[in-house]
């Protein structure tokens, strides 16, 4: 049977650490809570001591960088979850060597795939889109007059992926993430949407993959 143990950090904000541990003694796994929630990082470990996954929480949603290893210690995978799915670039390794890098979207269809030889790293496989065609339309929870439009877009390291954004005759400002969302807010004043996303896809070596262009409306 495995020992549990509650830690209070801070009476003020209610938070906690929950510890568990394997029958032998070794720490299992290390769970932050507040308010009743995970809230913060959660670490579990193997038997033998090593580090098996880390990742961040929530509101009892992983959110934020993970990342998993072999028992040996070595690198298996790590990603970003968003609201408990895992989204955006994932990297999976094989003896620390990545060995299959994916973009998936918002409902975990993966967008953008690259597989590596696992000894000298070239690649074996590489197919994808740009931009994923899941764009979403959804009300903004701050202000349920105005919507949001979001989508992923590929951009593997080293690639670039020039985009310009047009939603509703205006050309969009958006900045880009590690996690390759982006989230544009509407103009609460217009009642049907027209989004067009245009992109010029470059690998390493600046050589133009691919021009695309998706046009949605709502």
């Amino acid at each position: 049977m495995a020992l549990v143990v509650f830690l209070i950090l801070d009476g003020c904000k209610q938070a906690t650490i929950k510890k568990e541990y394997y029958p032998n003694g070794v720490l299992k796994s290390e769970t932050a809570f507040e308010k009743q929630k995970q809230n913060g990082i959660c670490k579990r470990y193997y038997p033998n001591g090593n580090l098996e996954e880390k990742l961040e929480f929530i509101d009892d949603y992983a959110n934020g960088d993970f990342c998993k290893f072999e028992n040996t210690g070595d690198s298996l995978v790590r990603g970003f979850y968003v609201q408990g799915a895992v989204v955006g670039p994932t990297y999976w390794y094989h003896k620390n060597k990545v060995v299959l890098y994916n973009e998936s979207d918002f409902q975990g269809n993966a967008y953008y795939v690259i597989k590596y030889d696992s000894l000298d790293q070239k690649v074996i496989k590489e197919e994808g889109v740009a931009v994923s065609p899941d764009i979403t339309l959804s009300k903004d929870k701050k202000s349920l007059n105005s919507n949001n439009v979001s989508f992923y877009y590929a951009e593997p390291d080293g690639y670039n992926n020039h985009l310009n954004i047009v939603a509703d005759g205006d050309t969009m400002f958006f900045l880009k993430n590690k996690v390759h969302l982006i989230l544009l807010k509407l103009s609460p004043k217009i009642q049907n949407h027209i989004i067009k996303i245009y992109s010029e896809f470059e690998s390493r070596n600046h050589v133009l993959i691919s021009k695309d262009s998706l046009i949605r409306s709502w």
